[in-house]
């Protein structure tokens, strides 16, 4: 028996949602087909003014429509103009089945002349666009002052300098708008410093119109003789129509830009003249002096004990980079300099630039007596009067004391007992005889003087008794507590303590007032008296502290073992041979 089999048309009978997705694919199908005509390339240009003036800028406008580039057009033809802003976009649509696609470029023109500019054809893609000229006017000027809204002067305070002697540049920019931005570019000059200095901001009147005006100033410093070259530059100026013509604003309004040229400039830089001493440093500046002071009074100098001085060069039309130092070497035979760190400081202003250089010394003398202190001077150049000037702290006498609870040295002894005796008075003598009863009293004064002695004698014998006994101990306790507060601060590295220590022993050790010097001399070695040396350059000059503490607190304990000083200063050089 044969099956029944459904009508052929009913087969083919399609669902409502295929049908819909055929006819959406075969529109599809019929769109692509006609995508060749829809996405022709085309190259356009337009700008929104053909009309100008030089202070004003235009708009153009640069459209390839077809389909998406990675690349942009040749803009090197645009050399009439300058580009102060290129923004490039993209965009793709479909509509009733027609793809669009084009890449717009939105570029902004400033002119740099007047005349009949051209904007000439630009090429992309075997596509070319059309010429478009441009008449460019002068700039419009105040019909009172005769002067732009905007405009630019350009000084400078010398034409001819020597080499490192500063000149100032000043670009006095003019308003009667306020001005919303303003770009100035770099100011860089090749073979020289520059350093930008304060603006100044006033206001003026030109015929009988308000300016504004911002004085920008650069102090510039040649370093080769020879002619510096200062070129011109543009500035971008941005006005707006807001109040507030003085000052810099921000906000909104209508803006109009402006384009504003410095003039270009030619310095002429001659070499340091030769009657300049060869042994100093070169300083050109408009003024120099010296200036010290002193953490104690100069008149207050001991043996041993430091006083620092602080001495200051203030110049002004100078780098701090051009101050020469103050101090060479390390002072004198009787005089310990320890400096420290110099500093160094700049100050600017509208008028140029003012520099510093400190320097600190701390002065130790080695002997009592007067003893001269080295003027300090420095050679310059003066500017103004274009001749060599000296600025000079002069020489003086220190006079230096005995440290305090020093005993005095052979010397000073020498010197005390070298000086006249005065003239003891005589007995009184009368020509008549003296009375009968003076004759007792010389049996008295005899009588009281032989008590006297008897008293002193059976206090010394007391004395060394109790010498005997005790004091042994009680020295021997008090050196011990010394050595251990010293070896307590050498272990420390603290530079302060170990130097008290080391004094305080000094003087449990040998009594009276000591030294650091009177250590050194005791141990009789070149190395602790360089040790000695550089803890006093720790504390008075800054210096780092890589002092050698356990050699200082050995050299201690075995002076403190030594019967005497001289005894300690024979034997310590054998102890440190091996060490």
């Amino acid at each position: 028996m044969l099956m029944s089999q459904p009508p052929i048309s009913d087969t083919f009978n399609l669902s409502p949602v295929r049908a819909g997705f055929l006819t959406l694919l075969a529109a599809l199908f019929m769109s692509l087909a006609l995508v060749g005509e829809a996405t022709a390339d085309a190259l356009m240009v337009q700008v929104d003014r053909q009309s100008i003036r030089l202070n004003e800028t235009l708009n153009l406008t640069v459209r390839y429509e077809g389909r998406q580039v990675a690349s942009d057009p040749d803009f090197s033809g645009l050399d009439q103009f300058d580009i102060l802003s290129n923004n490039k976009s993209t965009q793709h649509s479909i509509i009733n089945g027609n793809i669009s696609a084009f890449t717009e470029w939105r570029i902004t023109l400033s002119p740099r002349n007047t005349g009949q500019l051209l904007i000439p054809p630009l090429s992309l893609h075997g596509e070319h666009s059309k010429a478009i000229t441009i008449t460019v006017g002068e700039a419009a000027k105040d019909p009172i002052s005769g002067k732009e809204d905007v405009f630019l002067e350009t000084f400078v305070d010398k034409s001819t300098v020597f080499v490192q002697e500063q000149f100032i540049v000043t670009y006095r920019l003019h308003f009667n708008q306020s001005v919303d931005s303003l770009d100035t570019g770099q100011f860089n000059i090749s073979q020289a410093r520059v350093e930008e200095l304060p603006r100044v901001d006033y206001q003026t009147t030109v015929g009988h119109t308000a300016y504004g005006v911002a004085e920008f100033r650069y102090a510039v410093f040649a370093d080769a003789s020879g002619v510096i070259n200062i070129p011109e530059k543009t500035w971008t100026v941005r006005t707006t129509d807001q109040p507030g013509m003085s000052r810099f604003g921000f906000g909104g309004g209508r803006f109009k830009l402006h384009r504003v040229k410095t003039k270009s400039l030619a310095i002429t830089v001659e070499p340091k003249p030769a009657d300049f001493p060869a042994s100093q440093p070169w300083l050109p500046a408009q003024s120099v002096k010296l200036e010290e002071q002193w953490s104690r009074s100069p008149d207050e100098f001991r043996v041993g004990e430091p006083i620092t001085r602080t001495v200051t060069i203030h110049a002004e039309g100078a780098s701090p980079e051009q101050l020469p130092p103050l101090f060479n070497g390390n002072g004198t035979q009787e005089l310990k300099f320890y400096p420290d760190k110099p500093d160094q400081d700049k100050h600017l202003s509208a008028q140029g630039v003012n520099a510093t250089r400190q320097e600190s010394v701390a002065i130790v003398p080695s002997r009592t007596g007067d003893i001269t202190l080295p003027a300090v001077s420095v050679s310059w150049w003066n500017t103004v009067e274009k001749r060599l000037e000296k600025a000079t702290l002069p020489a003086r006498t220190l006079r230096v004391a005995a440290a305090e609870g020093r005993p005095q040295t052979t010397v000073e002894r020498e010197a005390v007992l070298a000086e006249p005796d005065a003239p003891s008075p005589g007995p009184v003598t009368s020509p008549q005889a003296a009375p009968a009863s003076s004759d007792i009293w010389p049996w008295i004064s005899g009588l009281l003087l032989l008590c006297n002695l008897v008293t002193l004698l059976l206090l010394w014998a007391q004395s060394r008794k109790k010498a005997a006994e005790t004091p042994v101990t009680e020295s021997s306790n008090s050196l011990k507590d010394a050595l251990r507060r010293l070896r307590q601060a050498c272990e420390r590295r603290d530079a302060a303590t170990t130097r008290l220590a080391l004094l305080e022993w000094a003087q449990v050790r040998w009594g009276g007032h000591r030294r650091l010097q009177d250590i050194g001399n005791a141990a009789g070695s070149a190395d602790v008296q360089r040790e000695l040396t550089k803890l006093e350059a720790v504390l008075f000059a800054g210096a780092d502290n890589n002092v050698d503490y356990p050699l200082l607190a050995r050299t201690a304990e075995h002076l403190s073992r030594g019967t005497s000083a001289n005894h300690a200063t024979t034997e310590l050089p054998a102890l440190y041979k091996t060490g």
